[in-house]
């Protein structure tokens, strides 16, 4: 077992007569008018801008556009194109509406501006903490699923064991002498009793195939348990690691 602590109003129509002479046609005689309708509902396609200095108060245009995806797809309907000006936006947003065949809705950087649309935040406040640890704090979590980058390349977050240059194939793991499905111990554990109290514990169990992950309830020197860990298909046994 492995185990790791850590859019516009339509148009509604409009209809023109002509009503001329025909070439050739006898004094006082008049051909019928004709009529161009267009289509009910027939719209003409719009187009949105995003900046990074705009508001969301704005109507979206080339001088006043939005400041977020967000406001634009609220705004967008099938054929406009929503234009990203240079910058970078850090949110996440769901597209009010879809496009339709041949119809659809464009959201591109706006001719040769370089706009980026990125899933991650800054973290500032960096404190050391020891040798090669930092910490900071943040507003929110996605739990085991947190990641950090710095200068572009992803790392690992503080864990123990240190997860080593190859810690996205293969990891640096413990292993533990002894446990169960709530309880592991690992002699290799470093730090008093308490020192992982509140930690978030990955475990491989058996054949390592299967891995699961809970936060541990308490720790001692030596052992800490897990009482509201998912239940493996194979338990944790002395040749399971962590």
């Amino acid at each position: 077992m492995c185990c790791n602590v850590t859019r516009r109003p339509p148009v509604v129509g409009c209809m023109a007569s002509v009503m001329n002479r025909a070439a050739g046609a006898g004094r006082g005689k008049w051909p019928a008018a004709f009529l161009l309708p267009l289509a009910a509902g027939t719209a003409l396609a719009a187009d949105y801008f995003v900046a990074p200095g705009g508001a969301d108060t704005n109507p979206g245009t080339h001088a006043r556009p939005f400041a977020t995806l967000g406001r634009a797809a609220a705004a967008v309907a099938p054929g406009d194109t929503c234009h990203l000006r240079a910058g970078v936006y850090r949110e996440t947003f769901r597209p009010a509406r879809s496009g339709e065949p041949g119809r659809p809705i464009i959201r591109a950087a706006y001719r040769n501006e370089s706009a980026i649309i990125s899933g991650v935040d800054p973290i500032t406040g960096w404190k050391r903490k020891s040798d090669g640890l930092f910490t900071a704090s943040m507003p929110w979590t996605l739990d085991d699923e947190d990641q950090v980058f710095a200068d572009g390349a992803m790392l690992s977050e503080a864990r123990w064991p240190d997860a080593g240059g190859n810690f996205l194939f293969e990891p640096r793991r413990a292993v533990v002498s002894q446990g169960g499905p709530d309880r592991l111990s690992c002699p290799q554990l470093p730090g008093p009793d308490g020192a992982w109290t509140g930690a978030r514990l990955w475990c491989a169990g058996g054949a390592a195939w299967i891995c699961s992950a809970a936060r541990m309830s308490t720790s001692a020197a030596l052992a800490c348990s897990a009482p509201e860990s998912a239940p493996t298909p194979s338990p944790p046994t002395s040749s399971s690691r962590a």
